[in-house]
């Protein structure tokens, strides 16, 4: 998947981040978890987009996280920037100027995949609240929840 412009006949060459992402979009595409693409990444010490907390540069002088957590490596592959596609407030308003890193028909079945609630892996966290404001509301009188 090496994006091409329009009216450049020339293949376009990919960064090492860029490379990551279309890596990881054909991991997810072919069935893997987030979570064992992102295990995989930190595993061969892929460069990851975080920035280096205080221990990390305790560790490593040159601030490098190669730490990849699925949750942003997730943000990532959902966002439409990746297929060519401009974004404000939300709303896809067209194709942008890039190139892009996967092609559009590809993200849509990308973002169908990561979107798809059959995928998730564990129920919601805790029960529901019995009552709309259970443990936010306070008694006004006894400050009791």
């Amino acid at each position: 998947m090496i994006p091409v412009l329009p009216d450049d006949p020339a293949p376009k060459t990919l960064c090492e981040e860029a490379r990551v992402l279309v890596e990881s979009a054909e991991a997810v595409l072919a069935g893997k978890s987030l979570r064992s693409v992102a295990l995989e990444l930190t595993a061969r010490g892929v460069p990851s987009p975080r920035r280096p907390n205080a221990r990390t540069l305790r560790e490593n002088p040159g601030g490098v996280v190669t730490y990849w957590h699925p949750g942003s490596l997730r943000q990532r592959l959902l966002n439409p920037t990746i297929a060519g596609r401009r974004v404000h407030q939300g709303q896809d308003i067209g194709e942008a100027t890039w190139a892009p890193v996967i092609d559009h028909g590809t993200w849509l079945r990308l973002h169908a995949a990561l979107t798809n609630p059959s995928r998730l892996s564990a129920p919601p966290r805790g029960k529901q609240p019995r009552h709309l404001l259970s443990g936010i509301a306070r008694c006004g009188e006894c400050g009791e929840r």
